[in-house]
């Protein structure tokens, strides 16, 4: 059967992306998703391209997905949230070389849930080669645009730049600044959550160590005051280990709990500090929902 014939429908793809959608935004973080099924036209060109048969290799990404996250230490969080819920068939990384840029990758292809590939033709199994895989790249927000360029301009067609290596460097160049933006603004910001740690401006310093979505930074003076008092629990929640906070959130809380400011005090405190009096100054329904983790 011709592949033009099948009916690729988007459905599969936005289901996908709801469902990461949600493990992330448990998580509050900040992030942009895309998505795309390859059209027939662009599966037979790749199939062709490739040289992928049904006895040999199979082509993995018929859907594929791109997460690009604002802060860079929020790309091992998110690869962690995946392979939690997902299946990795496949993991394709960047090795990290220290005398050369070039853009950073981190692409896994995940099996697709039996409900995802239902959803399409089986003719599409069946007849060609084509894995029950999909793909996700997590990029950074400010290396995302420039990979798509990339991936387009040089990497299909490196041909072109090999009598061209100085354009081709210059091009790293362009990575390596953007790479070090991605640096300095999460150092920037840790520097920025220290000096409210050292001044005592507590719901500063969460709000800013934390960096996720919150529904409101409302803060009770009874918090600030029981720190103040107790500057050993404020020292302990900011060197508390945000990816580790953040993995709870996703993992380990059973109940829901309003991501608010004040909320997220008592879950970075339910998560690593363990302090009993500080839980006590939650309301009845947060304590009840995070008892059992000071067992």
């Amino acid at each position: 059967m011709d592949i033009d014939m099948l009916e690729l429908p988007n459905r599969p793809m936005n289901d996908l992306i709801s469902g990461i959608e949600m493990y992330l935004q448990k998580a509050g973080l900040y992030f942009r998703i895309f998505g795309r099924i390859k059209s027939p036209a662009s599966i037979a060109e790749k199939i062709k391209r490739k040289g992928y048969c049904k006895t040999g290799g199979h082509m993995q990404d018929l859907i594929g997905i791109r997460i690009a996250l604002y802060f860079s230490d929020d790309v091992s969080l998110c690869q962690k949230i995946i392979e939690k819920y997902y299946t990795i068939n496949n993991i394709s990384k960047t090795d990290i070389e220290p005398d050369k840029f070039s853009p950073e990758r981190l692409n896994l292809v995940c099996c697709m849930p039996d409900d995802i590939a239902d959803q399409f033709d089986s003719l599409l199994w069946d007849e060609y080669p084509i894995d029950r895989t999909f793909e996700i790249q997590i990029r950074t927000i400010f290396s995302e645009g420039w990979h798509e360029v990339e991936h387009d301009i040089r990497y299909k067609s490196l041909a072109d730049w090999k009598e061209y290596p100085e354009l081709s460097r210059n091009l790293n160049g362009v990575f390596a600044t953007l790479e070090t933006c991605d640096w300095a603004i999460l150092s920037l910001i840790n520097d920025l959550a220290y000096r409210q740690y050292k001044r005592n401006q507590w719901a500063q310093m969460i709000k800013t160590k934390m960096r996720i979505h919150l529904q409101n930074d409302c803060f009770s003076e009874r918090i600030t005051d029981f720190l103040n008092e107790n500057p050993d629990v404020g020292k302990k929640l900011y060197r508390a280990d945000r990816e580790q906070v953040l993995l709870f959130m996703v993992f380990d809380l059973k109940k829901t709990i309003p991501l608010t400011l004040e909320n997220l005090v008592y879950i970075i405190n339910a998560s690593t500090v363990k302090d009993s009096t500080l839980a006590n100054l939650a309301p009845k329904m947060i304590q009840s929902r995070l008892s059992e983790y000071f067992n």
